[in-house]
């Protein structure tokens, strides 16, 4: 029952008229009987009888007043509170630790000087959780350590190409009986990549170690406990000494992307603006031949 059917038979039940109805309503008579006419027929009773241009409200009409009264009136209370209230507005990022540590201090500033009504969240993990995060649309957006994703979903695109580096105590290791790995849970892109390329280049892993903080991990790698694969900017900018590369092969730079699961006209301002500020933080750093 639409908000005008049902305001034009309260106006004429009050009235009893379809002239001063017509007259209260600011419309024609016409317009006053046909809006009747279409809310009985979607009732299937009538809601008055007409008599020398009086219109009497019959049983089923007095039935239905009490809730027309109660419907418009919740109405204009949903409105006036829509209108009144000011919602809060959130925006809840993921990131894998290296990312974060590295890059996104001075990117949420930004935005927080910008957007100061919006609440910040920052979510971390691998980069595994996070696609499974925003596919499930918990994240409005994350930075991976990946060129895609594999939910077909999500919009991708490349935040930077990271140089890595393989780091521990010693720059060669005592390979007998294999490589300690130092490395995050499962998910980990690093992790992964770290394992291929010991593969490729024949250095056999012997074990692998798991830790739960960058901090702990780089602690960890500078005391000799085992090497671990990292962006050259984090261990320069948090690492211990004596840090220092291991003798393998250099292992190729990786994409940090962006990969979030808003389309077109549903990607709320908040959003928009934060990937903003991600692009044009990455487009400085290119600008200014800086690699992390």
């Amino acid at each position: 029952m639409e908000h005008y059917l049902l305001e034009t038979f309260i106006t004429v039940a009050k009235t009893g008229s379809v002239t001063r109805a017509a007259s209260e309503l600011g419309c024609v008579q016409s317009n006053v009987t046909t809006r009747i006419r279409r809310l009985e027929e979607s009732l299937g009773k009538p809601l008055f009888w007409r008599k020398n241009r009086r219109m009497t409200i019959t049983e089923a009409g007095q039935a239905l007043l009490p809730y027309a009264l109660k419907i418009l009136e919740l109405q204009a209370e949903a409105r006036s509170h829509i209108q009144q209230s000011r919602f809060e507005q959130k925006l809840t990022i993921g990131s894998t630790e290296s990312c974060a540590a590295l890059h996104l201090s001075s990117i949420l500033l930004a935005f927080h000087q910008q957007h100061p009504q919006v609440r910040l969240e920052l979510v971390t993990g691998t980069t595994a959780e996070m696609q499974q995060q925003t596919a499930g649309q918990k994240l409005d957006c994350a930075f991976v350590n990946a060129r895609g994703s594999d939910a077909k979903a999500l919009h991708t695109e490349i935040f930077l190409m990271e140089p890595m580096c393989i780091v521990g105590k010693q720059k060669e290791a005592d390979t007998k009986g294999g490589i300690t790995v130092l490395a995050f849970r499962r998910g980990c892109s690093y992790r992964e990549f770290l394992e291929q390329h010991l593969l490729q280049n024949q250095v056999t892993v012997g074990k692998i170690l798991e830790f739960g903080s960058l901090e702990t991990l780089l602690a960890c790698a500078a005391a000799g406990m085992g090497y671990t694969l990292l962006p050259k900017g984090i261990v320069q900018k948090m690492g211990q000494q004596p840090l220092v590369e291991h003798g393998i092969a250099a292992p190729p730079a990786l994409a940090t992307s962006i990969i979030h699961h808003w389309t077109g006209d549903a990607q709320p301002p908040q959003v928009s603006d934060f990937l903003t500020l991600c692009r044009q933080y990455a487009r400085r750093k290119a600008e200014a031949g800086v690699t992390w």
